[in-house]
């Protein structure tokens, strides 16, 4: 995984498919492109190293997404190719606001988009409404499956058998929906 500031990129998007896959997350496309605002800010540059960074916005990425990164720049240097996948959520020469989020199940399926910059405090709620779709998304098969897992390890650590509370949490943490 590649790192631009604290937060941890795939370093392909079919590793943040393959990875969202296994792990019931989103893949969250993360599109940034140099330039500032009326302002004079670098959005993009405060994005990545003030919002996404924000713990509680990190720890939910953690739980909910699988990120990768597409820099404009990069791509502009033909070190980096929109993937077709990402492309095909963008309309033939539309202007993007940057920095845009777009969230895909791992069918590839947009599921929705956070466009433009917002500080933490402001971006914090935007995300947790794309979280609350994410969950509601896993199949419910899924979700119980997690969720008798999680009792079973409450149980466990109960009876003091921290060997199988141990198992039986980490098989509810996999499946992604605990955070």
């Amino acid at each position: 995984l590649a790192v631009a500031g604290e937060i941890e990129y795939h370093p392909t998007l079919d590793a943040a498919i393959e990875a969202a896959t296994k792990s019931h997350h989103l893949v969250m496309v993360i599109i940034v492109a140099p330039g500032t605002d009326p302002q004079g800010r670098d959005v993009c540059k405060l994005f990545r190293e003030e919002t996404l960074p924000d713990s509680e916005i990190e720890k939910l990425i953690k739980a909910h997404f699988a990120p990768f990164l597409v820099d404009i720049a990069e791509v502009r240097a033909g070190k980096q190719a929109i993937p077709p996948v990402v492309q095909a959520c963008l309309k033939p020469n539309e202007q993007i606001m940057v920095p845009l989020a777009i969230f895909l199940d791992p069918k590839c399926k947009e599921v929705d988009r956070i466009a433009g910059y917002a500080p933490p405090m402001n971006y914090i709620g935007q995300l947790k409404r794309v979280v609350e779709k994410a969950i509601a998304l896993v199949p419910d098969k899924d979700r119980r499956d997690a969720q008798r897992a999680f009792e079973r390890g409450r149980n466990a650590v109960e009876k003091k058998d921290f060997a199988t509370a141990l198992t039986e949490l980490k098989a509810a943490l996999a499946a992604g929906l605990f955070g």
